[in-house]
């Protein structure tokens, strides 16, 4: 269906086109009024119409789907999930943090040179 929509929307755009250049051109039911105004009212309508019906019919996810459904089945995917790991709670994490705190303050006794 949106092939249909985007076909419609080209030739609205192409009629639209036609319309400002030369309304009596494009405009060739109506032999009382050709004007730019009226026909670019007529075309441009009609072309944000099937610009919104095109991308409303258009499905991305379908597409996406598609690509990844053929790499998943040329290479098979290895279970690597790694088991969740506890909640730690903050007296936990103070506790992790102070003593990484400690640990780095021993390197730079470590490092420091005394004169």
């Amino acid at each position: 269906m949106d092939g249909l929509f985007a076909f419609l929307f080209l030739i609205s755009l192409i009629f639209l086109i036609i319309g400002l250049v030369s309304p009596k051109a494009s405009l060739f039911w109506n032999k009382n009024v050709r004007t730019r105004k009226k026909s670019s009212m007529i075309y441009g309508g009609l072309t944000l119409l099937f610009l919104i019906l095109f991308a409303a019919t258009s499905d991305t996810k379908k597409t996406a789907n598609s690509k990844d459904s053929t790499t998943a089945e040329a290479q098979p995917v290895a279970s690597t999930e790694t088991p969740k790991e506890p909640e730690l709670t903050q007296s936990q994490r103070d506790s992790i943090s102070n003593a990484e705190q400690e640990r780095q303050l021993e390197e730079v006794k470590k490092n420091t040179i005394s004169a």
